[in-house]
């Protein structure tokens, strides 16, 4: 199961890096710090970690000419995809293969949108990851998680 997450989670860094669809908005998202999730629960817990996969493949996609950077984020992007991918097999194992599409579409669609906020920040102020509340925020919580994967 390990080396088909990592190679879904693989994937979907090159497909973020040409993609540009998505169906969810700026609009509709709260930022991870302020939605009540209880990361006790598979749900939540899966979420939180899909959303912060996504942040980190935002994140890598604006980190090109920094390895050392990209190589972190690259980690925690497959890092987080595969707990978000163990927090929903905790609920329902069904169908593998059927969750790893479904969950590889999520990221993909969040990294569009984390990635045209970040593209709008750094026109608006120069600045890629400061300057917007959702993905400071967003940042503050993933990396709070972050370093306590890393930790391990």
């Amino acid at each position: 199961m390990l080396g088909k997450i990592f190679i879904i989670s693989i994937s979907i860094l090159i497909v973020c890096i040409g993609s540009k669809a998505g169906e969810a908005k700026y609009e509709d998202l709260i930022s991870l710090s302020k939605s009540s999730l209880d990361l006790s629960l598979p749900d939540d817990a899966g979420y939180f970690a899909l959303r912060c996969s996504a942040l980190s493949a935002a994140q890598f996609r604006v980190l090109g000419s920094d390895p050392q950077s990209r190589q972190v984020v690259k980690e925690l992007h497959e890092r987080f995809f595969t707990m978000s991918v163990r927090s929903y097999l905790e609920k329902d194992n069904k169908n593998e293969q059927a969750l790893l599409n479904q969950l590889a579409s999520k990221v993909l669609t969040y990294t569009n949108l984390y990635s045209d906020i970040i593209e709008t920040t750094f026109q608006d102020s120069g600045e890629y990851f400061d300057g917007n509340p959702l993905i400071e925020e967003d940042t503050l919580a993933c990396s709070s998680a972050a370093q306590q994967i890393l930790d391990k």
